[in-house]
């Protein structure tokens, strides 16, 4: 997956929006903001499968990945 193009400039850009969050909204909030965005996420990698008709798994070792790294990227591991 880090080969996807875009793929680091996509991680700054949600970093860069983290930090701004934490910086303007309360606790509360960032954490909220956070959550939404990962959850966001998972439910686009499990929405569609690998193998026929997306019968096969859900999501892959490198959404897996990308998922951690989104989540260590926003502070929330």
């Amino acid at each position: 997956m880090k080969d996807f193009p875009g793929y680091d400039e996509a991680l700054a850009l949600v970093k860069g929006a983290g930090e701004i969050v934490d910086r303007m909204a309360s606790a509360e909030e960032a954490s909220g903001y956070k959550q939404f965005v990962v959850d966001l996420t998972e439910h686009v990698a499990n929405a569609a499968g690998e193998g026929f008709m997306g019968g096969g798994e859900k999501v892959s070792p490198a959404e897996v990945e990308y998922l951690d790294t989104l989540k260590n990227t926003l502070g929330m591991s």
